[in-house]
């Protein structure tokens, strides 16, 4: 055999050898990786794009900012937007503070003398100032929940009502004053979007025991999960990563995001530039790791940060339009929680399916170029 021949042969394989090794890459390799700031102990519940948090720690209220604790007392805060108001309750009434410190107080619809007074509790507020809010006690009946807008001037308009066994499950408000929530009773859920005095059901093909939603963007798109949990045995347990893209115009055409290979994951939350968080299984019956879901991959948030911890982090839940992720961990019984703040100056790795074509491509030029002078 000439000697070019057996350098083109040495070649190809060379090549060969090559691409299996740079196909073991690691797809997280393609996108941000991530510094980590340890919260410790404080619950963070809303993050702005600025990056303050409002959370809780020892049962007391705080905002966080760059290192920094505020504590905010006697205020139930539970949401925070990008003008840094923040919502929460105080005595029953629902409380806003301005970003100076002003506050702003809205009483709860005005009670019959035979019922107990409803009080309004906050679960979201969008940079205009609207609010999202449930009032417990609602006059009829005792076990009646109610579902409120409340505009920046503090009208209130009651989205839905929910009676015993159903329960309001949450809530999320976007800037487009769309509203995203879930309703649950004995064996299931459903899932809902409002917009202008309609209300659309969303569904999901072949499921319809749980239908969650737990949040919305600024386009309208909604994540939260679909499946079957543990009620029955013909059904067995698992759910998706589930994705509306628009759900206003096509309520069932829900998306399953997939999983980290197990067969349980759910979409926390999702910012403007379609980044989704949330938690899934690595194989059934796995502990459960947190995950971000990026042009059409789910990533092991774990893969992605730039030091390794002791633990994994389990969940992540909140994702702001900078990109900075609120993850959790569980060690030992005990919860911790982090903010993770994608670094600008990383430089990501090319897709490996970008890197095989080119090495591919240039080693059988080579080949064929040593071939033809043999």
């Amino acid at each position: 055999m000439s000697l070019a021949r057996k350098l083109a042969i040495s070649g190809l394989v060379s090549a060969i050898a090559a691409i299996a090794a740079i196909a073991t890459i690691n797809p997280a390799d393609a996108v941000s990786l991530y510094s980590v700031t340890d919260l410790g102990d404080f619950r963070p519940l809303d993050i702005n794009d600025s990056g303050q948090i409002i959370g809780i720690s020892n049962n007391q209220n705080f905002l966080w900012e760059n290192g920094n604790f505020t504590n905010l007392t006697n205020i139930g805060a539970t949401a925070i937007n990008n003008n840094g108001q923040i919502v929460g309750v105080v005595n029953g009434d629902l409380l806003l503070q301005e970003a100076n410190g002003e506050i702003k107080t809205y009483a709860a619809p005005t009670c019959f003398d035979t019922y107990i007074c409803p009080y309004l509790e906050a679960y979201d507020i969008n940079d205009k100032g609207e609010i999202i809010a449930k009032s417990v006690n609602v006059p009829f009946t005792s076990d009646q929940l109610a579902l409120n807008f409340v505009d920046a001037n503090g009208n209130l308009t009651t989205l839905d009502y929910f009676y015993y066994p159903y329960l309001l499950a949450g809530a999320a408000l976007n800037n487009n004053s769309q509203v995203a929530y879930t309703g649950i009773y004995r064996y299931g859920s459903n899932a809902f979007v409002w917009e202008e005095d309609t209300t659309t059901q969303l569904s999901f093909p072949d499921i319809s025991q749980y239908i969650w939603a737990k949040d919305i963007n600024d386009q309208g798109k909604v994540v939260g999960w679909t499946g079957y949990i543990g009620y029955s045995n013909y059904y067995g347990t698992y759910a998706n990563a589930t994705l509306w893209e628009n759900p206003l115009e096509n309520p069932n055409g829900g998306i399953n995001l997939g999983n980290l290979g197990g067969v349980y994951s759910v979409a926390n939350a999702i910012n403007n530039l379609d980044q989704i968080v949330g938690t899934s299984d690595t194989s059934p019956g796995s502990e459960l790791q947190a995950f971000l879901w990026e042009k059409g991959t789910m990533f092991n948030l774990n893969n992605l940060l730039l030091e390794d911890l002791d633990f994994d982090l389990s969940s992540a839940y909140l994702v702001n339009n900078q990109g900075q992720i609120v993850a959790s961990s569980n060690v030992d019984g005990e919860n911790r929680y982090y903010l993770l703040t994608p670094e600008n100056n990383s430089k990501p790795v090319p897709e490996p399916s970008s890197i095989l074509s080119l090495l591919a491509f240039g080693s059988l030029g080579v080949a064929s170029s040593l071939l033809k002078h043999k």
